[in-house]
């Protein structure tokens, strides 16, 4: 992602007196923050963790212990792209 940011809106904020941190801040993360979140939300799939409502000693039940990657998959078979994003 870093790569793909064009240098010239960081030297435009340079040629404009913001200072490095304020370009970092102001310019640079909310480019990357996509590309964060998404990296976080994978990450956290990657660990299996589990959506749970109720009781955690119930078994393997729809929507109770389903882990997070299984109910994605779920939502992009039946074509809720807005329900697998969120």
């Amino acid at each position: 992602m870093l790569e793909d940011l064009d240098t010239e809106i960081e030297e435009a904020a340079a040629s404009l007196g913001a200072r490095r941190w304020q370009t970092v801040r102001l310019v640079v993360l909310p480019t990357l923050f996509p590309a964060l979140l998404t990296g976080f939300a994978l990450a956290s799939c990657a660990c299996g963790r589990r959506i749970r409502f109720g009781d955690l000693h119930r078994r393997h039940l729809p929507m109770v212990s389903e882990i997070t990657p299984l109910i994605i998959i779920t939502k992009l078979e039946q074509y809720d792209y807005v329900g697998a994003t969120a």
